[in-house]
């Protein structure tokens, strides 16, 4: 029997996925294959059936709930910024109106934005569109919203036209909310 095993190679979600190697593995009659992908893609392929195990963003797990169950109460919470999960943007996100890009990696960062924009700051307006990669963005559009290893280089070199930089774990705006702890499942 095959087990199609999806992860998330983010730095984050190393603990998860600690020892899955690029090649199949066989335990006791079962092989294991381990297949490396963005959170959303692993979100899209357990849902079409490709995948049957994996740690999933707090989005996908809530809606696959019928279809996977939880093996423990992992996942990773945090009280200050996350550092890899960032709005790029013209103006402060509670004066953001327009277009924001965003990543197609992301399921729970992209609802976290929107619950952000629109519960705490009251803008319900903005339009989002996805985009495959940073590279791809052509600077058009209020905002961007990108994660994991894009979001790191695109704090370090910064991106031209959008000075404004919102860490979307930032522990402040949602203690200050919610008086609790921003915590996703899996990835961003």
């Amino acid at each position: 029997m095959i087990i199609r095993v999806g992860y998330i190679p983010y730095l984050n979600m190393a603990p998860f996925h600690q020892g899955f190697g690029p090649e199949s593995c066989e335990i006791n009659g079962f092989r294991f294959e381990f297949h490396p992908m963005s959170p959303r893609t692993l979100g899209l392929e357990a849902e079409k059936g490709t995948i049957d195990a994996g740690a999933m963003s707090l989005v996908d797990c809530l809606k696959l709930a019928e279809t996977f169950e939880p093996v423990g109460s992992f996942g990773i919470g945090l009280k200050r910024d996350a550092q890899s999960v960032l709005v790029f943007s013209k103006k402060p996100l509670a004066d953001f109106d327009g277009v924001c890009a965003v990543t197609d990696e992301t399921s729970t960062s992209f609802r976290l934005l929107q619950i952000l924009l629109e519960a705490r700051y009251g803008r319900t307006g903005v339009r989002y569109g996805r985009i495959a990669s940073s590279m791809l963005f052509d600077g058009e559009g209020d905002g961007l919203l990108l994660i994991g290893d894009e979001a790191l280089k695109a704090k370090r070199d910064g991106i031209r036209g959008f000075p404004v930089v919102t860490d979307l774990g930032q522990g402040v705006v949602w203690l200050a909310k919610t008086a609790l702890c921003l915590c996703a499942l899996g990835g961003a």
